[in-house]
């Protein structure tokens, strides 16, 4: 955990940082520093990384990229006058901003499926992953179709509608770390839910005080 948080300052710091005023992939590896937290506090709970872990990175490696491709395009004139380099202000159509933006929604699709693969959420999840990447994916393919300050804010609007539902059904249909099926309705009434989602505190039943 230790090592994961020192790494990223320096990648915040060290790198996205000056990377701001020297080319476009600023926002790229801007979104591989907001990745590295789930990984921390995943490190943190279990004591090391699992395939599971990187899956919920890539939802929010992701889910970066077409939320702030939109907020780009949005305000481009406002990153322009800050010096920032940015792709918004090399794409005079929007195109190449909103194929960007509507591609990395796209990735979002399968894990949900890699999720219930590696055991980290239940066949529920999968469904409504899938649900809910495919409705922000067609927000970025509308913007994508007719690029505009008003599509791109459809999509970001989208954007802060999905992760939260995103995170919030992966709660829900977590599947605990040591179980390869999902919880009973008489297991789920002793679990602890700790801010991490996938690690519970089994054996404390709330009736009794623990």
């Amino acid at each position: 955990t230790a090592a994961l948080g020192a790494a990223n300052i320096v990648l915040y710091a060290g790198v996205y940082t000056p990377l701001k005023q020297v080319s476009m992939w600023n926002t790229w590896v801007g979104a591989l520093v907001g990745a590295v937290p789930p990984l921390m506090g995943w490190a943190a709970a279990s004591g090391g990384l699992e395939p599971g872990s990187f899956v919920l990175a890539s939802a929010l490696h992701f889910w970066q990229l077409p939320h702030f491709f939109s907020l780009a395009w949005i305000c481009r004139e406002d990153y322009g006058r800050g010096g920032y380099k940015m792709l918004s202000l090399m794409d005079k159509t929007g195109k190449r901003t909103a194929a960007c933006a509507l591609r990395n929604c796209i990735y979002l699709l399968p894990l949900g499926f890699l999720a219930q693969h590696f055991n980290v959420a239940t066949e529920e999840f999968t469904y409504e992953a899938a649900a809910l990447s495919t409705v922000m994916a067609c927000s970025a393919l509308v913007f994508y179709t007719k690029p505009s300050v008003e599509t791109a804010r459809i999509l970001f609007r989208a954007s802060l509608l999905h992760l939260p539902l995103y995170m919030g059904s992966l709660l829900m249909h977590r599947i605990p770390r040591g179980q390869d099926k999902p919880l009973g309705k008489e297991e789920k009434s002793k679990v602890v839910m700790p801010p991490f989602p996938f690690l519970p505190v089994p054996g404390v039943d709330f009736k009794r005080g623990g």
